[in-house]
């Protein structure tokens, strides 16, 4: 059907409806899927976060483990490379080793952004993945040579820029069925390793009234190495609450 919005037309179609008129945008949307870097391991060896909230600014370095299907190996250092935080988070797990207060951290993943601001649900688009995960609802609007894809699921609406000349998401944004857009995620400076991935990513929590801008300047994919998350020696158990 068409979809009239000012003086340009656009074409919405289910996205479980696809036919060979639209052929196209489904050969872009599954080289847009095939560029996912969690379809293989990962590992960025260095990055820098740097997050903002109102007169707060605060810088760490990080690196990031992923191995298939769904395991993630997080640390954070200082500006000094001191580590402070370890996290290893699955589908069903979070476990954090917290070096400052000599405490090993526990809970479900859903606990994540109690501890560092980011829901789970984010984690694995926070890198420019496209996902199409259970129970979503998808349908797409093509206006000219842009994608914009709609992804309806239990928590919210995500929508997506897809840019058909790198084959990645351009920018993406999560809508709560309540309280509208409180997630805004943007992509840039796409590498030519495989996967194309993002250099930059700019994490706005609309809600929170938090910036996060990550910086990755080394990484290696594919990466086929083991994860292993080692608890911190006599430290003390604490479930995340």
């Amino acid at each position: 059907m068409i979809f009239q919005t000012g003086c340009t037309a656009k074409r919405i179609v289910s996205g479980s409806s696809f036919n060979s008129n639209i052929s196209s945008v489904e050969d872009i949307i599954n080289k847009v899927k095939n560029n996912n870097i969690s379809n293989e391991g990962f590992f960025i060896e260095k990055g820098n976060l740097y997050i903002k909230r109102k007169e707060d600014f605060n810088r760490f370095i990080f690196n990031c483990k992923f191995q298939k299907p769904d395991k993630y190996l997080f640390s954070f250092r200082n500006n000094a490379g001191i580590e402070g935080a370890r996290m290893y988070i699955t589908k069903d797990t979070l476990v954090i080793n917290d070096r400052i207060e000599k405490k090993l951290l526990y809970g479900k993943p859903e606990d994540m952004e109690r501890v560092y601001g980011i829901p789970y649900f984010v984690l694995n688009k926070l890198f420019g993945d496209l996902d199409f995960g259970e129970n979503v609802n998808n349908s797409f609007e093509k206006d000219e040579n842009k994608i914009f894809l709609t992804q309806q699921s239990e928590n919210g609406v995500w929508k997506s820029y897809l840019d058909t000349k790198n084959e990645k998401v351009k920018s993406t944004e999560f809508l709560e069925k309540n309280r509208g857009k409180i997630i805004e995620i943007i992509y840039s400076k796409f590498g030519k390793d495989r996967g194309h991935f993002p250099e930059d990513i700019d994490f706005k929590d609309i809600t929170k009234g938090i910036n996060t801008h990550i910086h990755i300047s080394k990484m290696v994919i594919p990466w086929n190495g083991e994860i292993e998350f080692i608890p911190g020696k006599g430290y003390i158990k604490e479930e995340i609450k």
